[in-house]
């Protein structure tokens, strides 16, 4: 039986070969590094938290571009707004019949009846009695000039 050795002349082939197989992987590793896409940061989607169920006529009005909340003459001025990206986190700064103005969060009752349902970079959304209302951020002084 012959035993299979390996020999001196078959050694340096061996190695030749298993330092080219290194080599290969090596370079392969280092090419796929230099041209791989940088990966960019992915902002997180901003949710909206809405706890109230529609009924017929405010899902009608969502659905045809309305937002089924009344924008009317009110005692409450809109004076700043923070929003975060949380909604629960963000605050309105609210005067009411001309005294100084207070901070308040989502959820938090404004006056006796009226509570903060949401808040938006632009208005905020007062529920007063079981209505809903709007309330603007007044326009500053250079873009109500340009709508003249």
């Amino acid at each position: 039986m012959k035993r299979l050795s390996l020999s001196l002349p078959f050694l340096p082939l061996l190695v030749n070969f298993i330092f080219f197989i290194l080599l290969c992987v090596s370079l392969t590793y280092w090419v796929l590094q230099l041209i791989k896409p940088s990966t960019r940061p992915v902002a997180v989607p901003v949710v909206q938290e809405n706890s109230q169920s529609l009924d017929g006529k405010q899902a009608a009005l969502e659905l045809f571009g309305g937002n089924g909340v009344s924008e009317t003459v009110s005692s409450f001025q809109l004076k700043g707004v923070v929003v975060a990206n949380k909604g629960a986190k963000s605050v309105a700064i609210l005067a009411m019949d001309g005294k100084p103005a207070n901070a308040f969060t989502v959820g938090k009752q404004v006056a006796p009846g009226t509570t903060l349902q949401e808040i938006y970079p632009t208005y905020v959304v007062l529920t007063e009695n079981g209505m809903q209302k709007r309330i603007a951020l007044p326009l500053p002084v250079n873009q109500k000039m340009e709508k003249r």
